[in-house]
């Protein structure tokens, strides 16, 4: 096993096991973590604190790797994130628009969430210093229902 990979496999552990400690002593302090689009990035800490908001809203967060690849300074997880909104959910300014709502936190749905998506790292020295994260736009949102996507509609090119 590639040393990326090893590090990309103790990062999706970490997470599993909500061991936030951990998971920054394998982050570079100046890591980025971007999201898709990828024009909206945080820190290491910024990032902690997110999924520390969404461990409390799914306090049986799960991620299960299913494809794990990666060569001597690159990673790829393909991974599929479970739990149950039983937590209360945080919101910040963002989400906040996005629901068209004032409230801070939201009371738990009860309901489950199951999303699939990739994650890219880029390794050095044993330490992610950058994590490019790939998940269906809104999918915490869209996954608990409270947010629909529409599709977007198929027009026949004009001749």
């Amino acid at each position: 096993m590639s040393a990326p990979v090893a590090v990309a496999t103790a990062v999706a552990q970490a997470i599993d096991d909500h061991d936030l400690t951990e998971l920054t002593r394998l982050h570079d302090p100046h890591a980025r973590i971007s999201f898709d689009p990828p024009s909206r990035s945080v820190g290491i800490t910024a990032w902690v604190s997110i999924l520390a908001h969404l461990m409390t809203a799914l306090p049986d967060f799960a991620v299960r790797t299913s494809t794990l690849v990666g060569d001597d300074r690159m990673a790829m997880v393909e991974m599929t994130l479970t739990g149950t909104n039983t937590g209360p959910i945080v919101t910040d300014d963002w989400e906040r628009a996005l629901l068209g709502t004032d409230l801070p936190t939201l009371p738990p749905t009860g309901r489950p969430l199951e999303v699939t998506g990739v994650a890219v790292m880029e390794i050095v020295d044993e330490h992610v210093v950058a994590s490019r994260l790939y998940l269906p736009p809104g999918w915490f949102y869209v996954g608990l229902g409270l947010v629909t996507v529409a599709p977007r509609p198929v027009t026949t090119p004009v001749r």
